[in-house]
């Protein structure tokens, strides 16, 4: 199990650096991964002045958050965190239909190597989603 828990994080490295060098300075990153996220681009929580904040747990939420959104817009997915969005985790077809529905578009996946049934694959483990 703690072999296993070790791989949690794993992406968030690659995913908060991508974000420092390429998310516009002024653009809101939504992400139920505020901390990990936070720790590895440096950009704060909305509360504190930044621009890292948590989604809406409904579709219907989500959408009015995105309708008072003026600037460019990311969202984070991460495949370990369960307190996500049903709207978006586990991800599925459908999911991602919905999501890139609203605009989005998939600019960044950070793939690791994870342990599998089969031994160790390369499987994406955040994506990072851009609304255009």
């Amino acid at each position: 199990i703690i072999s296993f828990r070790s791989y949690t994080y794993t992406g968030f490295n690659e995913a908060g650096n991508w974000l420092r060098e390429n998310a516009e300075d002024d653009a809101i990153i939504y992400t139920d991964s505020t901390r990990a996220i936070r720790i590895f681009s440096l950009i704060d929580f909305y509360e504190n002045g930044g621009r890292l904040k948590g989604p809406e747990k409904t579709k219907d939420g989500f959408e009015k958050q995105l309708d008072d959104e003026k600037n460019d817009v990311y969202l984070i997915y991460d495949v370990w965190e369960a307190i996500q969005p049903s709207w978006m985790y586990p991800m599925d077809d459908n999911k991602l239909n919905y999501i890139t529905g609203l605009g989005f578009q998939m600019v960044k996946i950070v793939n690791k190597q994870v342990p599998t049934e089969n031994g160790l694959q390369e499987v994406p483990v955040v994506v990072i989603f851009k609304r255009l």
